[in-house]
């Protein structure tokens, strides 16, 4: 009966050994699944000099932008921005197919004179969308922000 009672805990234990050497490689292969929030992972700020409204993403490592995620509304109008400068990466997306995406940081110019003006110094809102994801993991909904001119 010893050695029997000895077998079961020397297969147990090896069977224990294996799950955790085997949930360590699963981890080292499939990375950190840790989903940070959008704000995080995209951080986003806003600059006006003159005419000119300048939108910055700061992407964090692991992440990456839609180009044709990009949007500016105002007064319920979308207004195209011109991303054409930027050097987009051509990839092929698990979720959304082949796409041109960026990694690291977005830089985007507008120019907003015609906003400006039409309001004779008030304050301006507009919505800016965007939307990104995490390397092979998981794609945020496209995310709003409201600025003020």
């Amino acid at each position: 009966m010893q050695k029997i009672s000895n077998k079961y805990t020397f297969f147990i234990l090896m069977l224990i050994s294996l799950s955790a050497f085997a949930t360590e490689k699963i981890q080292s292969i499939l990375g950190d699944e840790r989903v940070i929030p959008p704000e995080q992972a995209f951080k986003f700020n806003y600059l006006i000099n003159n005419n000119t409204l300048k939108l910055i993403w700061e992407i964090e490592p692991g992440y990456y932008m839609y180009k044709d995620s990009f949007a500016l509304i105002s007064d319920h109008k979308i207004s195209p921005i011109n991303i054409d400068k930027i050097k987009w990466i051509v990839k092929e997306d698990p979720f959304l197919g082949i796409k041109k995406v960026i990694y690291n940081k977005v830089e985007i110019e507008y120019d907003v004179k015609s906003s400006l003006s039409r309001l004779d110094n008030q304050k301006v809102s507009m919505n800016v969308e965007y939307q990104g994801c995490k390397e092979n993991t998981y794609c945020y909904p496209i995310k709003s922000t409201v600025i003020f001119l």
